[in-house]
């Protein structure tokens, strides 16, 4: 698969990703709004995919790979992070003046 096949096909799961409910399509809209303020747009379009990033201390990982054929990476986030319901967040982060 060509580089710009590879993005018409990331295009392609985004915009089915913004026609369903749920979480998926507000992260690819926090993502585009992110591209454009910091990187003028030029970014191409992630795969974002809600699943356990492998490593069990980890909330989520840029993957090399993406389990789907003829995408070459993946941002993975865990879905608990979405939820709010990780061990590691449970009682907040314990750190209030590092936060404001």
């Amino acid at each position: 698969m060509s580089a710009l096949e590879e993005t018409q096909l990331r295009m392609v799961i985004r915009e089915f990703a913004r026609q369903q409910d749920g979480y998926d399509a507000s992260l690819y809209d926090r993502w585009e709004e992110w591209n454009g303020e910091f990187f003028g747009g030029l970014l191409t379009p992630p795969l974002i995919q809600l699943t356990d990033p492998g490593q069990t201390h980890c909330y989520g990982c840029c993957a090399p790979f993406s389990g789907l054929a003829g995408i070459h990476s993946a941002i993975k986030i865990r879905p608990s992070i979405l939820e709010g319901t990780p061990l590691g967040l449970k009682g907040g982060n314990r750190n209030p003046e590092g936060c404001s």
